[in-house]
């Protein structure tokens, strides 16, 4: 693993995924994906969107800033690490997120107070206990089949470019009333989730997203918003993201290495002995 060539995000306050330099060769253990002869149409996302932009313009925008199609067809799975700062924690720590398609997903967090892991494979999903993994159904689930499309957001918005839908301009607060509201696209999925993403209108890149969960007697949302876009690879990828849930800050994340199509793929736990 190569470490990306960046000074270090500053990180002040309190804050809640392989490796390859900016502008270095290709890992060593790469197997990508063939990609498809022909881009989807749009692919070229021509820029600057609009705040009345469709969706499909968006997620062609968004594509395009992130390598284009044959790029991201390439790729078939990534993992990052980086330093995670954890607000309801009130700790600093590390963490790695693998991610492959289409939707699994192996997240560790290592804070002083012990370590965390989340599984997410074939669509099961799975928590570590101090004795093991359990694994784990309803909301839990959900969640962690929501932070999965998040992680591969660019390829999940690619692959299903003609299920999205519209949605709402979003106006960055830190933007100031000035500057447009951001155009969007929302992705509906299966029981009762969604996810959507809002980018720059200039350049294209992801700028936020918004993982909704609208399960009975329950509704939850996951946001990030995204900065610090590096190309790795010939994939854009943002290194900087700040997450909230139900509106509240829970964290920041900077990642400081990526490694693209790891040798070692995302897989469910062992069962007990």
């Amino acid at each position: 693993m190569r470490r990306l060539a960046l000074p270090l995000l500053a990180l002040a306050g309190l804050l809640p995924a392989g490796a390859l330099a900016l502008g270095g060769a290709a890992p060593e253990d790469a197997a990508p994906a063939a990609p498809s002869e022909e881009a989807p149409a749009g692919d070229a996302g021509e820029a600057p969107l609009s705040a009345d932009s469709g969706p499909r313009e968006v997620v062609a925008a968004l594509v395009a800033a992130a390598g284009g199609h044959a790029a991201l067809a390439k790729v078939t799975a990534y993992r990052v690490e980086g330093t995670i700062l954890a607000l309801a924690r009130h700790e600093r720590g590390r963490f790695v997120r693998r991610w492959s398609r289409p939707l699994d997903l192996d997240v560790t967090l290592r804070y002083p107070s012990g370590p965390e892991r989340r599984l997410l494979v074939g669509g099961r999903g799975w928590r570590s206990r101090p004795r093991g993994f359990v694994e784990v159904q309803g909301p839990l689930l959900a969640s962690m089949v929501l932070q999965a499309a998040r992680a591969g957001l660019p390829w999940l918005l690619d692959e299903r470019r003609d299920a999205v839908v519209a949605a709402e301009p979003w106006a960055d607060p830190a933007d100031g009333p000035e500057v447009p509201p951001l155009p969007g696209a929302r992705l509906p999925l299966e029981g009762g989730l969604d996810i959507a993403a809002w980018v720059d209108p200039a350049t294209g890149r992801l700028r936020r997203s918004l993982a909704r969960m609208r399960l009975p007697r329950m509704g939850v949302d996951f946001e990030v918003r995204y900065a610090d876009h590096q190309d790795v690879g010939g994939i854009v990828l943002p290194l900087a993201e700040d997450t909230f849930a139900g509106g509240t800050a829970t964290s920041h994340m900077a990642i400081e290495a990526v490694e693209l199509n790891p040798a070692r793929a995302v897989e469910a736990p062992a069962p007990p002995r």
